[in-house]
């Protein structure tokens, strides 16, 4: 089953999944890739330089550059949910615990939170340079979900505005934009639950709520006033200029989301009651 995509441009997709599966797309066929390791790849990413990770389920990562693929030095993490990072290093979130490592292209080393956010759910990660990385997740109190940043050598809370009438119970994803703002989402968790996306650019938030789905599982964006997000439910989010537009496409399950550009964003999605394969959309905006 496939459940990662990674785009660098149109004749350039990779998917990734269970059973050691990762295969390329060169714009005239698919090719399934041997990456020397023997794991589940739930995500993968690329770059337009030729680097290219895939996230092994049980701590493993492989690499190619240039098309070479290589495992990378083994790290402590057992089991691997999110990674991020570019060319030069990457930051590997370790399951659903506060742990989290950094791998510099030599050696791995552990990043923890700070004591206030360590033992809570960390759902995502999202890295701007080497040392400037931010991390979000949920606790068990009110208002649930937590933002962490990791500045010069120290994490530090982000407050994010909110009232006991729209208590969080979590941040999901986060994802430093083209433009260099952090943009995430989440939910509201008093009835009815309804879906947030947040857009931070270093002074401010700007917040986007009322939407038609909760359960938002990955969001990609060339600046703050063009973000694309999905829902796992068929649900597709564009916030253009401030303007949000929604689709519910019934039929479909999203998987998985990325892109390289505003004209070129690839989904992974399953048809509802499909039980053999899987289908990669690529929406282009005209």
């Amino acid at each position: 089953m496939l459940s990662g995509v990674a785009v660098t441009d149109a004749n350039d997709i990779y998917l990734s999944g269970y059973d050691n599966v990762i295969i390329h797309y060169d714009g005239l066929s698919w090719t399934h890739i041997d990456a020397g390791v023997d794991d589940d790849f739930p995500s993968i990413s690329a770059s337009a330089s030729g680097r290219v990770v895939a996230v092994g389920r049980s701590g493993s990562i492989a690499w190619a550059t240039d098309g070479v693929w290589e495992p990378a030095i083994e790290n402590s993490c057992r089991e691997i949910t999110e990674l991020d990072g570019n060319d030069n290093y990457l930051y590997a979130q370790c399951g659903s615990s506060g742990s989290i490592v950094r791998f510099d292209g030599t050696i791995w080393e552990d990043v923890p939170l700070e004591e206030t956010v360590g033992n809570t759910e960390v759902r995502d990660i999202a890295v701007s340079t080497p040392g400037d990385v931010f991390a979000v997740g949920s606790t068990n109190w009110w208002p649930g979900g937590w933002i962490s940043h990791l500045n010069a050598g120290s994490w530090t809370s982000m407050d994010f505005p909110v009232d006991s009438a729209n208590t969080f119970s979590a941040f999901s994803r986060a994802s430093v934009i083209e433009s260099g703002d952090l943009a995430i989402t989440g939910l509201f968790s008093v009835p009815p639950q309804q879906g947030l996306v947040g857009v931070f650019n270093g002074e401010d938030w700007t917040q986007y709520t009322n939407m038609d789905e909760y359960a938002l599982i990955e969001l990609w964006g060339s600046s703050s006033d063009d973000l694309v997000i999905i829902g796992k439910n068929g649900y597709l989010l564009m916030i253009s200029e401030g303007t949000m537009s929604e689709e519910t496409f019934e039929d479909l399950f999203m998987l998985d989301m990325a892109g390289n550009s505003a004209g070129n964003v690839a989904v992974l999605v399953r048809y509802i009651g499909q039980t053999e394969g899987q289908s990669l959309f690529i929406m282009r905006r005209l």
